[in-house]
């Protein structure tokens, strides 16, 4: 089957709906994007020129990469990938924000927490081991973005503290499964030629993007239920249940080609045949070769995850097990006389209340982790790939930092609050770095060990599990952290947390 792409335009693209797309893997999608990233000869430097430019026939200039079909691609990748992460979190940020508003004031706020969570590791843990074959994203994000919006209406119209908790195990579900599926669709967007050029991967694009996404979704989240929550619990999570179909929307209307589910492998063609043709020639799809591929068993998937297992998935799990157990177990108890504006002319104004710090707290570390998430788009280097580890370990000492302070008060009073703020900000690009980074050198290796589609996909989606156990089992530790420094701030005279 040949890919006949000669202009620029998206309709000239095969459709979805024709009878070769089963036949059309991920990297015939990347393969078609050759095309889209191909000028016009008249847009190309004339012999010679591009040695002396810096470019080749077929290249495109980093000046004009946003106005360039190429830079259109480029472009709507990196919008549908930040609203699929900024939409997929904003309704779990959401639930987090407003637990007073859905259950009684005798019920743990831990429970909404646990339920909001849950959900998502077992999506995450049983789907890239149990599901067969390829992703159908076709069909699996329209069913997230329903699954999501079932689960908010039932939030949203339960009177019961047990119907409330399933709308939210069902949004969790399908949340987890959502940011599983965009991890894995990053892998289908494989662009050597992107490569070649010296730009960014799509792969990579796509991940960078969806991170910056994810970043944003804590404090688009947090803003959203503070300005609609005067509307009603009702109303307000009714109004926040559409926003999951931004995702299905984004993906059929937004992401340019979306590559389609296959039951065949592609097989690249040899590197002669993706060699620049010369001046004034047009760039054609190459032929797409396909064989019979085999399903991965669990055999083969276990082979698969065991060298990813201390590579990427203890540091990432280690990072956010200590971060949220710093979130929800140690940051409560950080409390402080509040201070007058004369002696803290910031803090004096942000904290006039015991009940300030939290929040405060909160809004510093969504605004760092925005900010690492979003570090690739602003083009910062990742980190390399040796010290992955690095964040993990910083994050440990944050939380028995934080911890002492807590029991026994060893920051200078004088200083103390404002040393709490820097280390929390610490802890937000901490998680951010591991986040980003991990799951960039993952589409990396992929690259680099030549996996198939279906290789990749199972990778990315194993890896992701590691994030949501550690928010778990930090969600288990948090209750008796918190209630042990409460206790000790106790022995020593301190009580401000049980005024809280």
């Amino acid at each position: 089957m040949a890919i006949a792409s000669r202009g620029i335009e998206m309709s000239d693209m095969p459709s979805a709906a024709e009878p070769d797309d089963t036949a059309r893997t991920s990297q015939g999608w990347d393969r078609a994007s050759v095309d889209w990233e191909a000028n016009d000869p008249s847009d190309r430097p004339a012999a010679g020129d591009g040695e002396r430019e810096g470019l080749l026939p077929g290249r495109v200039a980093e000046s004009t990469e946003l106005t360039s079909p190429a830079g259109h691609v480029r472009a709507r990748v990196a919008i549908a990938f930040v609203l699929f992460g900024l939409i997929n979190n904003c309704l779990y940020v959401v639930i987090l924000s407003s637990p007073k508003d859905l259950v009684p004031r005798d019920t743990p706020k831990g429970v909404v927490a646990f339920a909001n969570i849950t959900p998502a590791l077992i999506a995450k843990v049983g789907w890239p081991y149990f599901s067969t074959g390829p992703a159908r994203y076709r069909l699996r994000i329209p069913s997230c973005s329903i699954l999501s919006f079932v689960g908010m209406v039932i939030v949203a119209v339960s009177s019961s503290v047990t119907g409330r908790l399933a709308g939210i195990a069902v949004a969790s579900f399908s949340s987890g499964l959502g940011e599983l599926t965009y991890l894995q669709l990053s892998t289908n967007l494989s662009n050597d030629p992107s490569r070649r050029e010296g730009r960014k991967p799509l792969s990579a694009l796509a991940i960078a993007y969806f991170a910056t996404g994810t970043g944003a979704a804590g404090i688009v989240g947090a803003a959203l239920w503070w300005l609609i929550r005067g509307w009603g619990v009702t109303r307000a999570l009714v109004a926040c249940s559409l926003l999951p179909f931004i995702m299905s929307l984004a993906y059929f209307t937004i992401l340019p080609h979306p590559p389609t589910t296959s039951t065949a492998a592609y097989v690249p063609l040899p590197p002669d045949d993706l060699a620049p043709f010369p001046t004034g020639e047009r760039l054609d799809a190459p032929e797409l070769v396909v064989l019979a591929e085999r399903s991965l068993d669990l055999k083969a998937k276990y082979a698969l995850a065991r060298p990813l297992i201390w590579r990427f998935m203890v540091p990432l799990f280690t990072v956010y097990a200590a971060e949220y157990t710093i979130n929800q177990g140690v940051a409560v108890t950080l409390l402080y006389p509040p201070a007058s504006p004369s002696e803290h002319p910031i803090l004096g104004h942000l904290i006039r209340d015991l009940k300030d710090h939290y929040p405060l707290y909160q809004l510093v570390y969504q605004i760092f982790v925005f900010i690492s998430r979003s570090s690739h788009t602003l083009h910062v280097p990742p980190i390399p790939s040796y010290l992955l580890s690095l964040p993990a370990f910083l994050q440990c000492i944050i939380l028995a930092v934080l911890s002492l302070e807590s029991a026994l008060a060893i920051f200078p009073q004088s200083i103390a609050l404002n040393l709490v703020i820097l280390l929390i900000s610490i802890e937000g690009l901490c998680g951010g770095s591991a986040y980003v980074n991990t799951f960039y050198y993952m589409g990396s290796r992929g690259e680099e060990l030549h996996l198939s589609p279906e290789e990749k996909e199972f990778s990315m989606g194993v890896v992701g599990l590691a994030d949501s156990l550690g928010i778990v089992v930090a969600s288990l530790l948090a209750m008796p952290v918190e209630i042990g420094l409460c206790e000790a701030q106790a022995r020593a005279g301190r009580g401000l947390c049980k005024q809280v």
